[in-house]
């Protein structure tokens, strides 16, 4: 199947094959892949852990290794001037001078049924899971029932993209401790080391890569496995304040969430991140 899925790639690239015979070799090598179908689903424990972590230079470089998989990928996105679709830049490219080299790009639809705004800001992530497949115009504007406007897409035709079934921001801990009132509210994906374990249901999440990192509070309202300080995870949830008279009573746990006085003074009114789950990061 790898052979089948790297000839019809290069294929792709040499652009010698007509629009209906790349359909059809598409669906000749993954006759049981139903985008449409999968799309609808959201964010799920089962979704995220059978996902492959993938760069955007993974993907393009190798588009025939990710054909058909599903993969999560995480990076600063950009507009492409349609509501549909953007796209997601290697933020590991170089830039000289202002210019950027070997700047790869990955186009992303969005097939999760629920709308997201771009982040405004230059520096915030998205976190993308979703299956990989060519971008055939043709074929998208059948599946979602649009016309997609040829100006735009051009560029990008047959060339390897994402069709998100789910997305969330993806900030940094320091950028949800800086500024937390950009994601109130928001479903979010933060990555970071645990760093305290205050109970089974609350931890602190920090940022690896900084000297002095702030810390986010997180409480696992439903925890499925036993964390360890130090592990790379990834917490999705709910951004809110943390007001500790009224987080245990809105949550309905039925549990103390046994948050020590000191830590309950130290967090109030800072951001804590509600989740039901947490994802490890593989090693």
């Amino acid at each position: 199947m790898m052979n089948r899925l790297s000839d019809f790639w290069q294929a792709i690239s040499r652009k010698k094959i007509r629009i209906e015979a790349i359909a059809a070799a598409f669906l000749a090598v993954l006759p049981a892949l139903s985008i449409t179908e999968r799309a609808v689903a959201q964010t799920s424990t089962h979704q995220y852990l059978n996902s492959q972590n993938a760069t955007i230079d993974d993907i393009v470089d190798n588009p025939a290794a990710y054909t058909g998989r599903l993969v999560t990928v995480r990076s600063e996105p950009e507009e492409t001037g349609d509501l549909q679709s953007f796209l997601l830049d290697d933020t590991d490219g170089i830039n000289l001078f202002g210019l950027d080299f070997d700047d790869d790009e990955l186009l992303v639809f969005n097939y999760s049924g629920a709308p997201i705004a771009l982040p405004e800001e230059d520096d915030v992530e998205i976190q993308v899971t979703g299956v990989v497949r060519p971008f055939i115009r043709a074929e998208v504007e059948r599946e979602l029932g649009i016309a997609l406007d040829p100006e735009i897409y051009a560029e990008y035709e047959y060339e390897p993209a994402v069709f998100a079934q789910s997305l969330a921001y993806a900030p940094d801990p320091d950028d949800v401790t800086d500024e937390p009132e950009k994601f109130y509210g928001r479903a979010i994906a933060v990555e970071g080391n645990i760093d305290d374990i205050y109970s089974p249901y609350a931890f602190s999440l920090n940022d690896p890569d900084l000297f002095e990192s702030g810390d986010v509070l997180v409480i696992n309202t439903s925890p499925q496995r036993s964390s360890e300080e130090g592990a790379s995870v990834v917490a999705v949830g709910e951004l809110r304040p943390f007001i500790a008279a009224d987080l245990e009573r809105n949550l309905n746990l039925g549990v103390d969430l046994g948050l020590p006085g000191d830590v309950v003074a130290e967090y109030e009114q800072r951001p804590v991140l509600i989740v039901r789950e947490v994802y490890p990061l593989p090693e």
